[in-house]
């Protein structure tokens, strides 16, 4: 938290994460000669006290190990995650002429591997293969004269850092604090709130939030709902095999806490509570902090946000805020949709049914609007609203209507009508792979409450896609298709018949907006006008010229 607002965490590049390591799951533990753990007597290397020490006298042949020889003397500090560090210092007590001669410094991220990099020193590569993890030697000195000893890094990511020291001094050697220095933001941070309860069953609105986002970093937020408090299925080993079971002895659910009693022995596994949870959606695009339509396949009564941090040294991220909206009742208790045919042919009319089967219960509210989106393709025309099989009276609302958009009213759908078949026919053009029908429905008489989304499913036997989006048969190379220009001649003299030209063209399988360019040139290729220049996606446009230059004046025939 950093006045108010959520960031991952920031150093100063004087302020040592040493002394923090324990709150953050980190440790210390040591390797002394033939001994390997927690020595609690070295813990006073990392209390941000100068006046306690660690004194180590000279290696003797009692110090030998079994296995052949001395190997060192090894601190291994677990930092509790990644950090630039950019700087490691060693220091005795003020005044002490007890210092390290020979010192080696290897950094690791923490993750497991084969063992040490073959640049790592001879003695210290046998002990870090050892601990399993990835470890690089980044700095090693061998005739050190200055008591305290400062290592600079390059702030690449560390979590795992391992010190050695040569045994064999001419003199005894302490420790009184060992600091270890990030400048900048962690790499990686995390936060997931605690799951907020909605009362009752809610279809989930928007969400929005406020703050910042540096250039080489990332903010992702995600959210997911859910049926009940707890996302997550525990799970009971029964020592038959590799046999768990989501149950306890006495047959009930587990939940968190009976989970927690279990003997360790006993728990199992955790897992994502599939049955009554959403998985989590995909992070959505930071710049939409106006209001993005958060993912929700139905109504739900519990909901859950995680937003993770990605940093790069100086360059970080804050939400400052984020609310969301959500509505109760909701229209209905589930909306199932499918989308027939589901294949179809780039750029070509094509009739396409959309199919809704509805579950309402008393207490939902009902709908009699539906908006259905295209993006990817265009909606031509709506021939057609039946209920029931049986053709209803329904209207367009113009004012809502755009070329991958349509809003339509009919007679209201209440629990009367709940596993009624709603179908609409329509024409439509597809301009990309994969394009989607998106449908919400709404009631008329409470337009400011949530819309609430269709998913996709098996809406009725009569159709085989169980989808909502539609593949098209063949793409071919081309981004522009559908070019024509109408009329073929015109004759622009202000008389009102033919004084302009539609360009209009198609623009296929883009996924995201491109800048485009409509220019006229002549024969000979010099710019005439330029039309239009823009960022658009896939779909249909029409741009218009009224046969003018860039001056504005009236070009010459031909």
């Amino acid at each position: 938290d950093l006045d108010g607002a959520l960031a991952p965490f920031y150093y100063d590049s004087d302020e040592s994460i040493l002394a923090t390591v324990v709150e953050r799951g980190g440790f210390l533990r040591t390797e002394r000669y033939v001994g390997y753990g927690h020595d609690p007597d070295l813990d006073v290397v990392a209390d941000g006290d100068f006046t306690t020490f660690f004194l180590e006298h000279n290696a003797s042949l009692s110090d030998y190990s079994p296995g052949g020889g001395i190997t060192g003397f090894t601190l291994y500090f677990d930092l509790g995650g990644l950090f630039p560090v950019n700087r490691v210092r060693v220091s005795p007590r003020p005044g002490s002429t007890n210092f390290i001669e020979h010192i080696a410094i290897a950094t690791g991220s923490g993750l497991p591997h084969g063992g040490a990099s073959n640049r790592s020193h001879l003695a210290f590569q046998r002990k870090l293969t050892g601990t399993g993890l990835d470890f690089d030697l980044v700095a090693e000195i061998t005739e050190n004269k200055s008591p305290v000893v400062e290592i600079r890094l390059d702030r690449t990511p560390v979590r795992q850092l391992a010190l050695w020291l040569n045994p064999f001094q001419r003199q005894a050697w302490e420790i009184a604090e060992m600091e270890v220095f990030a400048e900048g933001f962690v790499p990686i941070a995390s936060y997931t709130s605690n799951t907020i309860p909605l009362d009752s069953p809610s279809t989930l609105g928007w969400v929005r939030w406020s703050g910042r986002q540096d250039p080489s970093a990332r903010v992702s937020i995600r959210s997911h709902g859910g049926d009940d408090p707890d996302p997550f299925r525990y799970w009971r080993r029964t020592f038959r095999a590799n046999e768990e079971v989501p149950f306890g002895a006495d047959g009930s659910l587990l939940t968190r806490a009976q989970y927690n009693k279990l003997n360790t022995k006993e728990q199992g596994s955790i897992s994502h509570d599939a049955a009554n949870w959403d998985l989590w959606s995909a992070p959505y695009a930071f710049a939409d902090s106006l209001g993005a339509p958060m993912v929700a396949p139905q109504p739900r009564s519990y909901v859950q946000f995680s937003i993770d941090f990605a940093s790069d040294f100086l360059d970080g991220g804050q939400v400052d805020f984020l609310e969301f909206a959500v509505s109760s009742p909701p229209a209905a208790t589930d909306l199932v949709g499918e989308v027939d045919p589901w294949q179809a042919e780039v750029s070509r009319p094509t009739e396409f049914t959309y199919a809704v089967r509805s579950t309402l219960l008393p207490q939902d509210r009902g709908f009699d609007s539906l908006e259905l989106r295209f993006p990817g393709g265009r909606l031509a025309e709506v021939a057609g609203v039946e209920v029931a099989g049986a053709a209803v009276d329904f209207t367009e609302v113009d004012s809502l209507r755009t070329g991958d958009r349509v809003v339509l009213r009919f007679p209201r759908l209440g629990v009367d009508q709940s596993g009624e078949l709603l179908q609409v026919r329509l024409r439509g053009e597809v301009y990309r792979y994969a394009a989607t029908f998106q449908g919400r429905v709404f009631d008329n008489q409470a337009p400011e409450e949530v819309w609430q989304p269709v998913r996709a499913g098996d809406a009725t036997s009569a159709l085989d896609g169980n989808r909502l989006s539609v593949e098209t048969l063949s793409l071919g190379t081309s981004i522009l298709g559908g070019l024509q220009v109408t009329p073929a001649a015109f004759t622009p003299n202000s008389d009102d018949i033919n004084d302009a030209v539609a360009i209009q063209y198609d623009l296929l399988k883009l996924t995201e907006n491109r800048r485009v360019e409509v220019e006229v040139r002549d024969l000979s290729g010099r710019l005439v006008r330029q039309v239009y220049l823009g960022r658009d996606q896939s779909g249909q446009y029409i741009q218009p010229w009224d046969g003018r230059d860039g001056s504005g004046r009236l070009v010459s025939p031909g």
